[in-house]
Parts: structure tokens; C-alpha cells; sequence
């Protein structure tokens, strides 16, 4: 997930004459969507910063960034730094961060991918503090775990998931520190079937007030 070799497409040079070979003249929308992202690539290759031989540059973030300490999620996120910057017209990108199924041994394993997650978004957010435009990240887990343990040390899948969002650059941050949802509880009464968290917010929900938000004219955070 890095622009090092330039805004190339797995198979290289090959992969990207047999995609566009797939969609040069075949209608509908999928093949439509292909042009504009092999398309999209080819701009985006030419903004990348080359030295004289024609060699991409590394990138380079905000002083005092290091994406390090939180590997390839950290990776992920410096491109999307990276493409940020270099292209106004980015709407949306997505990084994906596994490791989350603790059916075992959860305690270690979960504090480890809680600490690259913050890692990773600690330095996303200081990486993007001086962006020229407003910004916004949501963090949205896959599935949910079940509030009590099994007897291998960990949890099963659950319900409820989380959901966390912060946003920068212009004038407005985000307004942090506020419920989408009510909070449930954790009483007995309060849970699914005695296991699960209940849901109290579409995660969805959550994706279109930020949208909502970042749009040009929007009234006031969160609304």
C-alpha cells in the first residue's frame, strides 16, 4: 500500500493493459468505473515526485510523524496522506486493519492491535493538521464480540461493533466526544439474548451525517 514504484496496479505493466483492454469498449457502468480508475491512476503517477533518473521519491510526512509504530496500517495511512496532498479531487480511501477475531487469548492480542490502531491514527491526524481542506476519518469494526468470555480466554462474534470518527483541516474539527447512540448498558436486561451488546446506531447512520458534514454549506458538525 506505498507509491514507491509509482500508481502501478498488481501485474505491472501487463495487469494494466489487460484491464484496459477488459473495459476500452464495453458499456455499462462497471466498465465506465474501470476507465475512470485506471484513469484516476495515471494522474495521480504523474503528481508523484521523481528525481532525475525518473525514481519516485519516498514520502515524506509532517515533521515528527513516524507511521512506524504502526506497520502496515501505518503504511496504508502514510499513502493516504500522501495522496491527499498531492490530489485535491480525493473524496474517499480506505485502510484496513485484521486481526480483531480473538476467539482466544484476547487479552495480549487485542491491547496489541488497539496500540497500532492509535498509533496509526495518532499519526494520520498529525500528518493531515495543516491540510488546506476539511477532512474526516471513521473507524468502523466488521463485526462485534460478545460481552462475556469463552473458555479459551476470548470472545465470540457479537452484535454491536464499534464505531469512532474525527476529522480536521479548514476552520472546523469534528465536535469529539459525543454518542451517536444511546448507550445501552451492560445490565443483563439491556443485552441480546444475555451475550450481546445491543445495537444502538447504523454504523451507516454514522457514514452519512460525516458525509453530511464535509459537504460544502454544511450548518454545523455532526449537525
Amino acid at each position: 500500500p506505498t507509491l514507491a514504484r509509482g500508481a502501478d496496479l498488481p501485474g505491472g505493466a501487463f495487469g494494466e493493459a489487460m484491464l484496459a483492454a477488459l473495459h476500452a469498449g464495453a458499456p455499462g457502468p462497471e466498465a465506465a468505473a474501470g476507465r475512470a480508475a485506471l484513469a484516476a491512476l495515471h494522474g495521480l503517477d504523474r503528481l508523484l515526485p521523481r528525481n532525475a533518473a525518473g525514481q519516485v521519491q519516498p514520502y515524506a510526512p509532517a515533521p515528527g510523524v513516524d507511521y512506524g509504530p504502526a506497520a502496515e496500517f501505518g503504511r496504508g495511512l502514510a499513502t493516504v496522506a500522501q495522496v491527499a496532498k498531492l490530489d485535491p479531487g480525493l473524496t474517499a480511501a480506505a485502510v484496513d486493519l485484521g486481526g480483531w477475531d480473538t476467539h482466544e487469548n484476547q487479552a495480549g492480542r487485542l491491547a496489541q492491535r488497539v496500540r497500532v490502531l492509535a498509533n496509526g491514527l495518532a499519526a494520520l491526524d498529525a500528518d493531515l493538521a495543516d491540510l488546506p481542506r476539511r477532512w474526516g476519518v471513521v473507524v468502523v469494526s466488521e463485526f462485534g464480540r460478545r460481552l462475556r468470555p469463552n473458555r479459551s480466554g476470548g470472545t465470540d462474534h457479537g452484535r454491536a461493533g464499534t464505531v469512532l470518527a474525527f476529522g480536521g483541516g479548514g476552520r472546523r474539527r469534528f465536535g469529539l466526544g459525543r454518542e451517536f447512540g444511546p448507550w445501552p448498558g451492560l445490565a443483563p436486561e439491556a443485552l441480546e439474548e444475555g451475550v450481546d451488546l445491543r445495537v444502538a446506531t447504523d454504523y451507516r447512520d454514522v457514514f452519512r451525517r460525516v458525509i453530511a458534514d464535509l459537504a460544502p454549506g454544511a450548518p454545523a458538525p455532526f449537525g
